[in-house]
């Protein structure tokens, strides 16, 4: 037998995963509060845990994706961006026409 140094394959963390279903499920209204926060909780883990160890995992983009789509979900939640367009003009009492009479 040879002496190899045996290095352990590259593998998907699966924190990284699970943060980019989240947020899938959070935008397709499966799981609409815990998706986009575990999402956002997940991938922020799995970014770190990369960063610390990039000779045992990757799957940086996966968890980046994750994190974005749990911002977008939460962001479509939100009731000021879910208005659309400009708030209807207010009427500021009884007007008069030109003849004078109150309308």
């Amino acid at each position: 037998m040879t002496d190899q140094n045996y290095y352990p394959a590259e593998q998907y963390h699966s924190l990284a995963i699970v943060s980019l279903i989240f947020g899938i499920l959070g935008l397709t209204q499966l799981l609409p509060v815990v998706g986009p926060i575990g999402a956002i909780i997940a991938g922020k883990m799995a970014q770190k845990e990369i960063r610390d160890r990039p000779d045992l995992y990757k799957g940086d983009n996966l968890a980046r994706a994750g994190v974005l789509t749990g911002w977008i979900g939460i962001g479509s939640k939100s009731p000021a961006i879910r208005k659309s367009g400009p708030p209807p003009p207010r009427r500021r009492g009884p007007r008069r026409t030109a003849a004078g009479f109150v309308t």
